[in-house]
C-alpha cells in the first residue's frame, strides 16, 4: 500500500483550512494502481495543519495578504540581503532648501529630506535633524525580532519610501468557536522618515479562509519604543505582551460574534448606520441611494457569498457580517499596492474596521461584557 507523506503538499496551495475527505471505502483503488488509505489521508492533514500552525501560517500569509507590498525575508539573512529584496538598498538624504523661479533662494536654518534614487521628497525640517537610514531602520527591526524572540516574515516600504515597515511572525493562532477558521497573528513595525514620526507597533490579525486583515493598536503604556538608544528588553516584552492580549481579546470578541444571529434587517440597518452617506441635512440617505460598500456588503451577506460563509461560525452571524465589510476593503478596492496596504494599515480602511467592530459590539455584546468589547474596538486605529 502506497503512504501518504506531507512532503509532497505545498505548504501555500491550500484555500481554506477544511481538510475533510468524503471516501466511501477506506482502499478505494484508484485506476492509476494504487490504493488510497483513509487513515493516512487523515494523518497527512493532521500533520499539515500541525506544521502550518508551528510556522504561523507563513506561505498562506505571505502569498494572499500583503498585496505584493515588500517582499518576504528570511530570519538567517543578512542585513544587506534583506535591504536589497525589499528593495531598502537607498539611502535618505538632505539639502539646503531653495526656492523661486530660478531657485535663487535659499534658506540655512531648514533642508529638504529625499530619497537618494528617486529623488522623492519626503519632508522639510530644520537644519540640525538628522534622518534615520533604511539600514539603521532594519538594524532596528532585528534587534527587536531578536529580542521578543520572533520572526521578521514581511519587509517592505510605503509611501514611496517615507514609511518602512517590518512584519514579524507573532506565534499565536485563534481557532474561531474552536473550529477551522482560524486566525492568525502577526506585530507590525514601522518606522517614518519624516519628521516628528517614529517608530509604531500594531496587531494585525488575518483570518486565513480569505486573508481578510484587522489591525488593532498596540497599547504600550508609558514606556518609549525610539530606536536612538537601542530597546529594552522590558519594552520590547511590554510590546510583545501588549500584542498577545490584544490578540486574545479581539479572539474572545470574535467568537461573541460568531455565537450572534443576524437577520437580513439588522444586518441592513448597522451597516447604513455604521458606514452609511448622508445627505446636505445630515440625514441618512435610503438605502438604494448608498455607497457601494454598504450595498456590496449587504448583498454579499443577504446571499451568504462572502469567502468562508461556508463556515458555521460564520453564516448569518455578525461575525460572517463583520467579514462581509473587510472582504470588500480587503480584496474588491479599488485601490492597489502600497496605496491599499497603507490605508489597511494607518489609514480610511482601518478606520472603517475599527467603526465596524465597535457597532457590532455595542449591538450584540451582553452588558457585562460591553465595558471589554469597547475597549477592543476604540484600540483599534
Amino acid at each position: 500500500m502506497t503512504s501518504v507523506t506531507t512532503d509532497m503538499i505545498i505548504d501555500s496551495s491550500y484555500d481554506t483550512f477544511d481538510l475533510k475527505f468524503n471516501i466511501d471505502t477506506s482502499n478505494q483503488q484508484y485506476e492509476q494502481g494504487f490504493h488510497f488509505d483513509k487513515e493516512a489521508v487523515k494523518k497527512a492533514s493532521a500533520e499539515i495543519k500541525g506544521r502550518l500552525r508551528q510556522n504561523g501560517y507563513k506561505g498562506l500569509v505571505n502569498d494572499n495578504y500583503y498585496k505584493g507590498v515588500g517582499a518576504p525575508v528570511e530570519s538567517n539573512w543578512s542585513l544587506d540581503h534583506k535591504l536589497q529584496a525589499a528593495n531598502l538598498n537607498w539611502s535618505v538624504d538632505t539639502s539646503i532648501l531653495r526656492y523661486g523661479d530660478k531657485l535663487q533662494f535659499f534658506d540655512t536654518n531648514n533642508q529638504a529630506v529625499y530619497r537618494s534614487d528617486t529623488g522623492t521628497l519626503f519632508s522639510v525640517t530644520s537644519d540640525t535633524w538628522t534622518p534615520f537610514q533604511n539600514v539603521d531602520v532594519v538594524n532596528a527591526f532585528d534587534e527587536f525580532c531578536n529580542s521578543a524572540g520572533i520572526e521578521m516574515e514581511r519587509l517592505g516600504h510605503l509611501r514611496e519610501g517615507r514609511l518602512v515597515f517590518a512584519s514579524a511572525v507573532v506565534n499565536e493562532s485563534w481557532a474561531v468557536m474552536d473550529t477551522d477558521d482560524i486566525i492568525a497573528a502577526r506585530l507590525l513595525l514601522t518606522n517614518s522618515h519624516e519628521y516628528g514620526k517614529g517608530l509604531t507597533a500594531k496587531l494585525n490579525a488575518i483570518r486565513l479562509v480569505c486573508c481578510n486583515g484587522i489591525t488593532r493598536k498596540v497599547s504600550i503604556g508609558q514606556r518609549s519604543i525610539s530606536h536612538t538608544n537601542g530597546f529594552s528588553k522590558a519594552a520590547v516584552q511590554a510590546i510583545l505582551e501588549s500584542s498577545k492580549q490584544n490578540f486574545v481579546d479581539l479572539g474572545l470578541l470574535i467568537d461573541k460574534f460568531a455565537q450572534t444571529q443576524v437577520n437580513n434587517r439588522e444586518a441592513r440597518e448597522i451597516l447604513v448606520e455604521t458606514l452609511g452617506d448622508r445627505n446636505e441635512e445630515g440625514n441618512l440617505v435610503q438605502y438604494d441611494d448608498q455607497n457601494r460598500l454598504v450595498q456590496s456588503s449587504f448583498t454579499a451577506f443577504a446571499n451568504h457569498t462572502s469567502i468562508g460563509a461556508h463556515y458555521e461560525t460564520s453564516r448569518g452571524t455578525a461575525w460572517e457580517l463583520l467579514n462581509c465589510v473587510t472582504e470588500q476593503i480587503n480584496h474588491h478596492s479599488r485601490s492597489a499596492g502600497e496605496t491599499h496596504m497603507n490605508s489597511m494599515w494607518n489609514g480610511g480602511k482601518a478606520r472603517i474596521e475599527s467603526k465596524m467592530v465597535n457597532a457590532l459590539a455595542l449591538a450584540y455584546v451582553s452588558p457585562s461584557r460591553n465595558k471589554q468589547a469597547q475597549t477592543v474596538g476604540v484600540s483599534a486605529f
